[in-house]
């Protein structure tokens, strides 16, 4: 008498898709927190004079500096920082977007394999490719591509001038043209005057005897999303503000939404910190 052949064990995995998103979220907050906190000691600071402290115990000869010059490298220090911290998060995400993807494939495995040799390849993939190649590979697994992703190859570039060359752009940082390029999507938050859009900007005071674009009297707040455009030529310094950095860490976070609402498209439910 034949045995009935035995049933395969099965192996259920399940995916916390708050994953993806976790890495750009945690590294937007970080780093705009230390950032803020930074240009705000900056403008009580003298930075005419080089900053001292009692409990420094070894002191370091340097060059005299203007107060200009310091706040400047300062600035490129701060921003090199930054940077690295969020393309980082960025990059966390879309490996977190990989590994889920190729995870998801896996039909079969073998019975003695344990949970860490069956993860260890995905992991090993998604780190390898470079940041464009990740990119791509995650965009192209999607049902639909992710907006402003050519802007997240712009500001890899950035990190880079910032990282290896003190935000002093470089051959390697140019295009044809003999520009840096710098894209980022931002929040653009607008009202129309005589029918045209006008920008907000902080501070600005609205005038309520505006007439919309209906004709209409009074101010009407619109927003969209917009993609800034900042733009540098070789040997120029990478210079940003705290406005720019506040709409490059909204970008940041707002990529890691859209991925995971995109991968929440044809896999699922919405991870809890999007609900």
């Amino acid at each position: 008498m034949e045995s009935e052949p035995k049933e395969r064990p099965k192996l259920q995995l399940q995916l916390n898709l708050d994953a993806i998103l976790a890495p750009a979220h945690i590294a937007t907050v970080t780093s705009s927190e230390v950032v803020d906190l930074f240009f705000n000691a900056m403008t009580s600071a003298d930075l005419s004079k080089k900053p001292e402290n009692d409990a420094t115990r070894y002191k370091f000869k340097s060059p005299e500096q203007s107060a200009e010059s310091r706040r400047a490298a300062f600035e490129s220090w701060i921003f090199s920082k930054a940077f690295q911290d969020l393309m980082r998060g960025v990059r966390g995400s879309l490996e977190q977007a990989y590994f889920f993807q190729e995870l998801s494939k896996t039909k079969e495995v073998k019975s003695d394999i344990t949970l860490d040799d069956l993860l260890a390849p995905f992991y090993k993939r998604a780190s390898d490719l470079s940041f464009p190649d990740l990119l791509e590979k995650v965009n192209a697994s999607l049902k639909e591509p992710l907006i402003f992703s050519d802007a997240f190859n712009s500001l890899q570039k950035a990190r880079n001038c910032f990282e290896h060359r003190a935000g002093i752009v470089g051959k390697k940082d140019i295009s044809a043209d003999g520009s840096m390029k710098l894209h980022f999507p931002t929040l653009k938050m607008f009202h129309y005057r005589g029918g045209q859009e006008v920008e907000l900007v902080a501070g600005q005071i609205l005038d309520t005897h505006d007439a919309d674009k209906d004709g209409e009297r009074g101010v009407q707040i619109f927003s969209r999303l917009d993609l800034r455009h900042r733009e540098f030529r070789l040997g120029e310094r990478l210079s940003l503000d705290l406005a720019d950095f506040n709409q490059i860490a909204f970008a940041c976070h707002f990529f890691a939404v859209e991925l995971a609402n995109k991968f929440v498209g044809q896999n699922g439910e919405a991870p809890s910190a999007m609900r």
